[in-house]
């Protein structure tokens, strides 16, 4: 069975000529679950970073973005795959390496109830959560640095999400996560030049 995840429309900017020294984005796959488990909790450690996004592949466009990726790991699009059982304490940090303040939604118990809340991160700060999975099911978690809600990020934060997942007790299923984004480039009418990713690279 496939799972499917909409991470909701998403932007992103053209590099004109993108620095060696930033960082690629890797395509994540979601075929493993990030994070140090010990007992029946999970430490995810997360860190914000800006780097280059090629969703076409290597000989394709670059775009430069924001990306998380799990402390000493690479950036990914989408971000680290957050999988665990029903039942599980959940620990998440994020580490802002950015210039601007990050604002990261989703880790919450499931379902979530009432307004969204985020875990508001300042520049070079990091911030802690934790909290219990909640009941099984298929959910995403995501950030802005620009304030605008999930469906009009700007370009640059538009690769900011990732799946979360919690399972029913037992063992887990056979499946596949497929975090689906959707991005235009800025002052275009919709529809016009989008261009879709499916875990991180476009399609077809």
């Amino acid at each position: 069975a496939a799972v499917v995840v909409t991470a909701g429309t998403a932007f992103a900017q053209a590099v004109a000529a993108p620095s060696s020294g930033v960082p690629l984005i890797a395509a994540n796959d979601n075929r493993r679950a990030a994070g140090e488990r010990s007992g029946n909790a999970l430490r995810l450690r997360l860190v914000v970073e800006s780097g280059r996004w090629q969703p076409e592949g290597s000989d394709g466009r670059t775009f430069l973005v924001q990306a998380f990726r799990e402390e000493g790991r690479e950036l990914t699009s989408p971000g680290p795959l957050l999988r665990v059982a029903a039942g599980t304490v959940i620990v998440v940090s994020v580490r802002n390496t950015l210039s601007e303040s990050v604002s990261v939604f989703g880790f919450v118990t499931r379902p979530a109830v009432g307004p969204p809340t985020s875990l508001d991160v300042a520049p070079g700060e990091s911030r802690e959560t934790r909290f219990m999975a909640g009941g099984p099911g298929t959910y995403h978690y995501w950030a802005t640095t620009t304030g605008r809600p999930l469906a009009a990020r700007g370009d640059i934060d538009s690769q900011l999400n990732g799946a979360f997942v919690v399972d029913p007790p037992g063992a887990v299923p056979e499946d596949r996560i497929l975090v689906v984004s959707l991005w235009r480039k800025p002052g275009s009418v919709p529809g016009s030049v989008d261009i879709g990713a499916i875990n991180g690279l476009s399609w077809p």
